[in-house]
C-alpha cells in the first residue's frame, strides 16, 4: 500500500536539503502546475512556499477551500499579499529565494521579484533533475498505470 503523504514528505524534505546544500537558499517557491502537484498532491492557484527548514505553507488564491493534509494553507488576493503573509506564518524574509524561472511568465517573475528584496535563483533544474530519480512509490504507480493503458 503506498502512503502518499509520505511520498510528498520526502520529496519536499529531498528538495530542502538540496536547496540548502547546493544553492545556499532561504527556500523555494513552488509556482509551476506540474511541480505544486509533485510536491503537495493539489494543483491550485497559487504558491507553495519550501522554506529549507521547517514545513511549508500553501498561498492559495483558488480554490479557497483548498485543504492539505501535512501544509499550512493561507488564502491571498493579490501576490503584493505574500511578504506579509509569509511573515505573519512565520518566517523571516527569504534573502535568497528560488523558483522554477521556465515554469512562470516573466511578468510572474517581475511581479515576484519586486515583491521580495531577495536574490533570486532558478530551481527548474534542480527539480527536474530530482524529479527524473524515481522512487518504489512513484515506480509501483507508474506500474500500474501501465496495466491499466494496456
Amino acid at each position: 500500500m503506498m502512503d502518499m503523504e509520505r511520498e510528498w514528505k520526502t520529496r519536499r524534505y529531498t528538495l530542502q536539503q538540496a536547496v540548502l546544500e547546493q544553492y545556499h537558499a532561504d527556500g523555494v517557491l513552488i509556482a509551476g502546475n506540474a511541480n505544486l502537484f509533485y510536491y503537495t498532491g493539489r494543483v491550485f492557484t497559487g504558491y507553495c512556499y519550501l522554506p529549507v527548514q521547517g514545513e511549508p505553507v500553501a498561498f492559495v488564491r483558488m480554490p479557497q477551500n483548498l485543504t492539505l493534509a501535512d501544509i499550512s494553507v493561507i488564502p491571498f488576493r493579490n501576490p503584493k499579499q505574500l511578504p506579509e503573509l509569509l511573515c505573519q506564518a512565520g518566517f523571516s524574509a527569504p534573502r535568497v529565494l528560488m523558483t522554477e524561472l521556465g515554469s512562470i511568465s516573466a511578468q510572474e517573475y517581475l511581479q515576484l521579484s519586486s515583491l521580495f528584496e531577495a536574490e533570486w535563483r532558478d530551481a527548474g533544474t534542480l527539480i527536474r533533475t530530482l524529479r527524473s530519480v524515481k522512487s518504489s512509490c512513484e515506480l509501483e504507480l507508474i506500474r500500474k498505470t501501465c496495466i491499466l493503458h494496456a
